[in-house]
Formats: structure tokens, C-alpha cells, sequence
């Protein structure tokens, strides 16, 4: 039986990840490193120091700046990551990188963005227009965000069905149990992690429903001011591109909405109302993980906080 997440009750510097290929990458206050499980079995881990850019630059730091820094910080190390984990865990013969193999991956990534700005940025925007609220404002950026997160949900009930990407749902719950059992003061091994939970109120996947909730009365206010002040009612492309310029905005405002409610005591309806969407969305996005898959996760955590991860303990086994 699974514990119920509680607010953090120890004291230890905070530390959060995400799940990648075979593997599960973790973030302490001065490192990022990473845990995959290689195809002979053994976990290779990588690590490399760094300080946010919001913490060494002052200005960057400043509220709602420093949640667009932070963005793009965990955007660039997570598919830095998650490209090199996906290398990792391939047999020693697919490893080898060429010019012709980066260029594939770089185009099947634009070609992806792409896709992922359509469907997600342009669709939701298109249909509202379609449906006759291009000149109210609130409506049609609430249709708007409504068509958005069906298409989000719809998106990842449907990707979850992929056993590739089952596994990676897995990592995701080993990491989540791994970062409750770390938050609650216990110590960080496989034994003393299988019974907490597979959510996390901290999850990526509750920053995205805040920022998509916050967008809705983000740009219903910024097109308000603009259809009000100027009769302006752009056309659903041209809406699309300075609703993109403004996500750096949304960026900042999700991140500081989230850290008050991480200040939150657990018990507070504030913070249940914060926490509930994100909670229940990650019964699609985590998967209750194997002992092997915790251990990973263990494995990284300890990487990323500089301790020894030569004694891990897997189903009264030890790894020396």
C-alpha cells in the first residue's frame, strides 16, 4: 500500500528530476546527474556540476525572470539528457554517433516542435476562431485552453499505451518515490522508498496544467485590453505568434504561483486545489516501478548529492 505524499519533513536541500531512456536523471542544488540501465545490466552514471544561472546572476534571479531561466535550464538538461540516456541504454553497436545520425536526430527534432506547435498552440486558437469568439476575448481563450488540455490529456492516454514509453511512466514513479522518501527524512534506499507514492505535488506535469490554466486568464486579459483599447482581433496564426513572445511571462507567473503553494501546509484547501489537477494527471504519466527501476533512481539521487552510491541494496542483495 502506497504512502500518501505529506509536505516535505526534514530539512535537506531541496532535489527534484525526471524520468529518461532506461534511467532516471536528478537535480540537487549544485549538480545535475543521471542513472541508466545499460543493456548488460549494470547502471552507468553521469554527472556534471552546475549552479543555476539565477542563483550566480543577480538580476536573473529576480522574481518572474527567474522562473523563464529556470524553464529553460530544466528544457535544455532534460533533452541533453534524455538524447544521451537513449544512447546509453542502446547496445555498444548503435552508440556510435556520425554527422548523418545528428543530423537525423535534429531534424526528427524540428519536425517534432513543429508538430507539437500545431497541434498544441495553433489547433486549440483555430477552432476557437471557427467557432465565432474570435472578438470575445475571455470566451475564446477559455475554448481555447478547454481544446488544449483535452488535446493534452487525449495525447498522453494515447502515448501511454507505447511500452517504450510505459517504461519511461515507470522511471517517472521510481523517481517520484525515491524524491517522497528523500523529502520525509528517510534514508535513500531501495527498501525505504517502495512504500511512498508514485505522485508528487512538485511534478512537471503539474507545472504544465498551472501554466496552461494561468495562459487562459493570462491571454484572455492581454486580448481583452487589445480588443477593448484597439478593436484588435487577430486572425488565429498571428494570435498564435505573440501568444508565444508572452510565454516567458506565463513562464515567470506559473513559477512564482507554484512556489507559494510549495510553502503551503499540505492540509490547506489552497494547496489541494493547487495540487489536485497535476496529482490526478499523473496516474497517466507514472507507472508503479520495479525494484531494478528504483534502484536507478536511488543511484541518481545520490550521484546528484555527491553521496556514494556503492552500497545500494536491491531485494537483499548488494551492488559494491
Amino acid at each position: 500500500m502506497e504512502q500518501n505524499t505529506k509536505k516535505p519533513k526534514s530539512q535537506r536541500p531541496k532535489a527534484g528530476g525526471q524520468a529518461v531512456i532506461e534511467g532516471v536523471m536528478m537535480r540537487s542544488e549544485d549538480a545535475f546527474a543521471m542513472a541508466v540501465r545499460k543493456p548488460d545490466g549494470d547502471i552507468e552514471v553521469v554527472k556534471e556540476n552546475y549552479t543555476s544561472l539565477a542563483k550566480r546572476k543577480k538580476l536573473l534571479g529576480l522574481p518572474l525572470i527567474r522562473g523563464f531561466i529556470g524553464i529553460v535550464e530544466m528544457l535544455y538538461f532534460g533533452m541533453k539528457y534524455l538524447e544521451l540516456s537513449a544512447r546509453i541504454a542502446s547496445p555498444d553497436d548503435e552508440r556510435k554517433e556520425t554527422v548523418v545520425s545528428r543530423l537525423i536526430s535534429f531534424l526528427v527534432l524540428v519536425v517534432a516542435f513543429a508538430a507539437a506547435v500545431a497541434l498544441f498552440a495553433y489547433l486549440p486558437l483555430l477552432v476557437s476562431s471557427i467557432a465565432g469568439l474570435k472578438q470575445k476575448p475571455f470566451l475564446f481563450n477559455l475554448f481555447a485552453g478547454f481544446v488544449r488540455v483535452v488535446l493534452f490529456i487525449v495525447y498522453i492516454v494515447v502515448i501511454s499505451f507505447v511500452p517504450d514509453i510505459r517504461r519511461v511512466f515507470q522511471y517517472h514513479g521510481a523517481e517520484h518515490k525515491v524524491i517522497n522518501a528523500y523529502e520525509h527524512g528517510e534514508p535513500v534506499e531501495i527498501a525505504s522508498t517502495r512504500k511512498y507514492t508514485t505522485y508528487h505535488p512538485r511534478c512537471g506535469t503539474s507545472f504544465i496544467l498551472v501554466m496552461v490554466i494561468l495562459a487562459i486568464l493570462f491571454y484572455a486579459l492581454v486580448d481583452g485590453i487589445l480588443y477593448s483599447a484597439f478593436g484588435i482581433a487577430m486572425r488565429p496564426f498571428y494570435r498564435m505568434l505573440y501568444h508565444i513572445l508572452l510565454l516567458p511571462i506565463v513562464f515567470g507567473i506559473a513559477y512564482e504561483f507554484l512556489k507559494i503553494g510549495d510553502n503551503l501546509p499540505d492540509e490547506s484547501f489552497l494547496f489541494k486545489l493547487m495540487t489536485y489537477p497535476g496529482m490526478w494527471l499523473q496516474r497517466i504519466t507514472t507507472k508503479p516501478p520495479d525494484d531494478s527501476m528504483i534502484e536507478t533512481a536511488v543511484v541518481a539521487l545520490k550521484a546528484a548529492l555527491g553521496e556514494d552510491a556503492g552500497s545500494v541494496s536491491v531485494q537483499g542483495s548488494r551492488r559494491d
